[in-house]
């Protein structure tokens, strides 16, 4: 519940400052306000891609040490992984691709999170608003925009039931 309900909060909270940018940006220096948005997220994305990619540690099977982690640090979680029974990797063969297509765990999984998207997640009715025309928002019903992040009450409500 706790993720379901970060993602709500946090599509509330970045509604506004998106809003404002595609409202305002909508025309400067050519470019219309849902390019802006692109330029924004990619700004901020691109520096947190880059952290995740240089701190995230290896795994451990991998034999290969994080650059900051210590030679004991890594021995211990080589250990930790043969303890618990986790083998290293498996080069990709046809009886592994067989192995992954028939077990019912991989189209449960699906349905889990299908259902899990349709339900709980808020950017459901986001993509739906895209698929209606070029300019989809909430005015186009007569609402302002300021009033696109209310839904979100409903998710935390939806996830404890």
């Amino acid at each position: 519940m706790v993720f379901w309900l970060a993602e709500s909060v946090g599509t509330l909270l970045s509604g506004f400052p998106q809003s404002a940018a595609y409202t305002n940006l909508n025309g400067v220096h050519g470019h219309a306000g849902w390019r802006w948005l692109f330029i924004i997220d990619g700004i901020i994305t691109l520096p947190l891609a880059l952290a995740g990619f240089f701190f995230f540690p290896n795994l451990p099977q991998d034999g290969k040490k994080t650059w900051w982690t210590t030679e004991e640090e890594h021995i211990l979680s080589v250990k930790r992984m043969e303890a618990i029974g986790r083998a290293g990797k498996e080069p990709w063969t046809v009886a592994k691709v067989k192995r992954i297509l028939l077990n019912w765990h991989t189209y449960l999984l699906r349905l889990t999170v299908i259902r899990t998207i349709n339900l709980f997640n808020s950017n459901v009715q986001q993509i739906s608003h895209i698929t209606l025309g070029p300019e989809p928002c909430l005015e186009d019903y007569g609402l302002p925009r300021r009033q696109e992040g209310i839904p979100v009450v409903r998710y935390p409500s939806d996830s404890a039931q």
